[in-house]
């Protein structure tokens, strides 16, 4: 198995409410293992899944009701896509002390995706979770940079999320630097510091990052040139030659 990071993704095995990585997961159907690692379920139809799930929920199981909520969020398992429903389960497995619903409750609300927009609430559930040391502090670090309006502000929270290891933060702080938040006028523009945070992102699997840090090294290129050819030029005029 591998280590979890801050953005690992956790799949929740229906059958016994046991987690494992998304790589891992993925890795062990790759290879052929179907059954579930921990109890050797078989693989379930999306009809008997949905059942497990409703079942496991029903018992007040935190990580179940809170999968149950995104099933009705992204239309999963056959269900009607329910925003509504999916607050409504995200708020019941907040009180039953899921931290990955505390994520996905704070978006909604700060998005006002199914509910009347609460940006205060969010930033309030974000900034609890943020304090703690579990797998999803620096997600809610993250969320609580995208809500500020200051740009400053902004830089402090996707810091700390990125100092945790949390790429997209560091994203975010590549794009702040280089200036592409309309928000964002009174922040300087610093494309070493843009660079620097794509790279950090980049090496850690972020193809959009790879793909700015690309970018700017292609757009820096012309003007080396130019200031190359400018610099010859102006060589020329002091020895009194004409180009």
């Amino acid at each position: 198995m591998e280590e979890w990071g801050p953005e690992s993704m956790r799949v929740l095995k229906v059958c016994c409410q046991q987690t494992i990585c998304q790589a891992c997961d993925v890795q062990m159907e790759i290879r052929g293992h179907e059954n579930c690692p921990f109890c050797r379920c078989e693989p379930m139809s999306a009809a008997d899944e949905l059942a497990k799930l409703e079942h496991w929920a029903a018992k007040d199981s935190a990580a179940a009701v809170c999968q149950l909520g995104s099933c009705y969020r992204r239309g999963d398992l056959g269900l009607e896509i329910d925003a509504p429903r999916a607050v409504a389960l995200y708020e019941r497995a907040v009180e039953l002390g899921d931290a990955k619903a505390v994520v996905h409750l704070g978006l909604m609300l700060a998005d006002g995706d199914g509910c009347p927009k609460d940006e205060a609430r969010a930033t309030a559930l974000f900034q609890a979770l943020s304090q703690g040391t579990g797998p999803w502090a620096p997600w809610a670090e993250n969320a609580l940079g995208r809500l500020a309006t200051d740009p400053f502000a902004a830089a402090g929270h996707w810091r700390q999320a990125a100092e945790h290891g949390f790429s997209i933060a560091m994203v975010n702080l590549g794009m702040l630097y280089e200036g592409r938040f309309s928000y964002a006028k009174a922040f300087p523009t610093d494309l070493a510091a843009a660079k620097m945070w794509y790279q950090a992102a980049a090496e850690r699997g972020r193809e959009d990052a790879a793909f700015s840090l690309q970018r700017l090294r292609a757009a820096a290129k012309p003007t080396h040139r130019m200031a190359h050819a400018f610099s010859a030029f102006e060589a020329l005029a002091r020895s009194g030659l004409r180009a």
